[in-house]
């Protein structure tokens, strides 16, 4: 099975360049700029011709794009066509990851190939396949980061890790989850053998311990840490050395923000970091639109789960009624830019009846119950307190 899937990784992303040719050549002819490829294409010829002395300072994101766009030098072909097809390249390419990544998992032949077309296939994601933006490229360094993470390189995940922060500051997120997991897998396997239940088991070695764990063993691992800080020190010690790599990218990041006083590069006062806990239920909504698959699956559970759990159900209604009041932000940029889908969803619907927040508030929380049984069948309990 894995050989045929082998096999079909690199089949298949051929197949899906061949077939996005000629809408990729329909776009170019019809439209030469669209959105802020007006900001991005200007400044990626300028570096595509060796001229990396001009900087747009509308531009928000690292130059990792255009650096990248450099190696198109020597072949002196800096067009809107040749750098627009740089991120239909690499959406193929992110196909190929995504098959290699559900090898690990050693899932049905069928269901690797769907999965893995399903999410090259993402309408927001496949749009800007065939324009010249960070998104595809920015999706390929954080699959190249979980194919490495999958297969226990760490290093070469923190090296990636750089890369993708080179395309986009936001994913900086990535490269602490894939810490936050690694320690966390770590700390687990270093203190699972220090507990009664365990210490009891004869022959069990360290090496035989692995990081699966319910949350009952997880505040035991926690517990037995704290309450021997000598063990806990020397576990704190053992894991900044083994994953040094994403400690220095953190930190270099953290420098930089305190440096810059912001997370963007340009644009500062458009672009400012803050809570905004709303985003969290339109990713899920986002998710239940766009990942069928996922609805399928796990819908008919997640919604007994509404029903079984109705104390916490109700519990988060009477919350997301009070988060949507009173920490629901809207950008200016939102109600002023007619380019993206979100400006006709607020003025239409949102933003047009007072109510209207309000009434999708179910459906979140659907989407949360959906979200927490698919990460329930995930390896450890470390990984869905941090996906939370």
């Amino acid at each position: 099975m894995l050989l045929f899937v082998r096999r079909w990784s690199y089949f298949l992303p051929c197949v899906y360049l061949m077939a996005s040719i000629p809408i990729f050549e329909h776009i170019y002819k019809v439209a030469r700029v669209v959105v802020d490829e007006e900001f991005h294409l200007p400044q990626g010829k300028h570096y595509c011709t060796g001229n990396f002395k001009v900087w747009d300072s509308k531009i928000t994101t690292f130059p990792g794009l255009y650096i990248l766009t450099s190696i198109l030098l020597p072949l002196k072909i800096c067009t809107t066509f040749a750098l627009r097809f740089m991120c239909l390249l690499a959406s193929a390419f992110n196909l190929f990851l995504i098959i290699k990544i559900q090898e690990v998992f050693h899932g049905k032949v069928i269901h690797t190939l769907l999965d893995a077309l399903t999410i090259t296939l993402l309408p927001p994601l496949y749009f800007f396949a065939h324009l010249y933006y960070t998104d595809v490229i920015s999706v390929t360094t954080i699959l190249g980061m979980y194919n490495f993470w999958l297969r226990g390189y760490h290093k070469s995940t923190a090296i990636v890790g750089v890369c993708s922060v080179l395309m986009r500051q936001t994913n900086i997120i990535w490269v602490m989850f894939f810490l936050g997991v690694s320690a966390g897998n770590e700390l687990i396997i270093n203190t699972k053998p220090m507990l009664p239940e365990y210490k009891s088991k004869k022959g069990d070695s360290k090496e035989k311990v692995n990081a699966d764990a319910d949350m009952d063993t997880l505040i035991k691992v926690i517990g037995y840490n704290l309450k021997n800080p000598t063990f806990f020190i020397g576990n704190i010690s053992h894991i900044m050395h083994k994953f040094l790599g994403y400690f220095l990218v953190l930190l270099a990041f953290g420098a930089f923000v305190l440096y810059n006083g912001s997370i963007v590069v340009g644009d500062k006062t458009a672009h400012q970091a803050t809570i905004h806990l709303p985003q969290i239920l339109y990713c899920t909504l986002f998710i239940l639109i766009f990942g069928p698959s996922l609805v399928l699956q796990n819908g008919w559970a997640a919604a007994k789960n509404f029903f079984k759990h109705i104390k916490l159900t109700v519990f988060l209604t009477l919350f997301l009624l009070i988060v949507v009041k009173y920490n629901t932000i809207v950008h200016p940029y939102l109600l002023a830019d007619n380019r993206h889908y979100t400006f006709y969803v607020w003025n239409r619907f949102y933003g047009k009846y007072e109510y209207a927040k309000y009434l999708p508030i179910p459906v979140y929380i659907f989407g949360l119950y959906l979200l927490a049984e698919c990460l329930k069948h995930r390896q450890i309990v470390m990984q869905i307190i941090l996906m939370w």
